[in-house]
Parts: C-alpha cells; structure tokens; sequence
C-alpha cells in the first residue's frame, strides 16, 4: 500500500487517487496488505478473509520504528519510492509509543466479521497462531 499512497520525497497520492489504486488492487481473487488502516479505507477489511492484527505493546512498535528509520535512513524500504529516505518524526514517535493511532484502527475493524480477525498481541503469539494453507 506504501507503494500506492508515497511518490517522491514523502508526498502523499491524492486521495481520490489512492482509494481507485485500493479498489483496482483489492478486487484481484487473492491478496495481503500489511500495515495501519483508518475507518477512510476500511473497505480491504471488510473484503479480507482473514486479518492478523499485529496488536503489540506501543515500547514494542516505538522500538520498531526506530529500528527501521536506523536501516532506511539512507536508502529507501524497498516498497518506497527511491526518494523516499526513512526520515525520523518525534510527533509519529509519540502516537505510535502511547498508541494513538489504535482507536482509529479499531474503528475500521468494528464493522468487520471478528471470526476474520486474529489479534495477536506479541511476536511469540504470532509465531504460534495457524494461517489457513
């Protein structure tokens, strides 16, 4: 979805143009998006057989961000656009530490059949649930 949403140096798609990419992409037979999703764009939720929610601590998310931006500052992830350096931003840092982003992400999930989501809350219980084959 990184791919979809960034072009350039951290500019984002507009939105109108990011929702028609989504659908065009989502309306394939199979698929997997990893990431945040807000109540805007829940309509892959609602379509997804299944969704692992990766529900980890914000110490655990925080350290993780600082653990990409320390690989990507200097080159682009590999699903960025090349000018697209991980850049490190204190006020994103903040609301991933005290999970502020997290009642926007339950928001989109409310309307979701809860048999389609596995919640995991640490990277053991991720290691540990069975994906259907």
């Amino acid at each position: 979805m990184d791919r979809l949403f960034w072009r350039g140096r951290w500019e984002a798609v507009p939105e109108a143009d990011y929702v028609a990419a989504q659908r065009a992409l989502i309306a394939d037979d199979a698929w997997i998006i990893e990431g945040y999703i807000d109540p805007a764009l829940a309509e892959r939720a609602h379509g997804a057989d299944l969704i692992v929610y990766l529900d980890f601590s914000g110490a655990r998310c925080a350290w993780r961000v600082l653990k990409r931006w320390r690989r990507h500052r200097r080159i682009a992830r590999p699903e960025l656009p090349a000018e697209a350096v991980e850049r490190l931003d204190p006020r994103f840092l903040w609301v991933v530490l005290t999970r502020a982003e997290r009642p926007a992400i339950e928001a989109a999930l409310a309307g979701v059949d809860a048999s389609k989501i596995r919640r995991v809350r640490t990277p053991a219980e991720l290691r540990r649930i069975a994906l259907p084959s």
